[in-house]
C-alpha cells in the first residue's frame, strides 16, 4: 500500500476511502488493496485466525449444536405451518 501511495491502516480506511458510487474495477486504491492483500497472503492468514476464534467460541460451549438443531426443528416446523405443507 506504501508503494502505492496509499495512507490506510487496516483494510476497513481503504473501504472508507473510496468514493460513494466509484466504479471499485477501475479503482487504483482499490486495485492496490488487492495486490497487497495477494501479496501478503492477508486473506489467508485473517481467515485461519476468524477460525480459530470461532472454534474456540463452539469449544466453549459444546451444547451450542444441539441448541441450534433445536432452533433449526422449531423454523421447519413455522415454515410448514406458514406454508400449509
Amino acid at each position: 500500500m506504501n508503494r502505492a501511495k496509499v495512507k490506510a491502516e487496516d483494510p476497513v480506511q481503504v473501504q472508507l476511502s473510496l468514493r460513494p458510487g466509484a466504479d471499485r474495477r477501475t479503482s487504483p486504491v482499490a486495485a492496490a488493496d488487492l495486490r497487497c492483500k495477494a501479496e501478503t497472503g492477508y486473506l489467508t492468514t485473517a481467515y485461519h485466525r476468524l477460525a480459530a476464534v470461532q472454534q474456540r467460541w463452539l469449544d466453549a460451549r459444546p451444547d451450542i449444536g444441539r441448541d441450534w438443531k433445536k432452533l433449526s426443528a422449531r423454523q421447519d416446523e413455522a415454515a410448514d405451518e406458514a406454508l400449509g405443507s
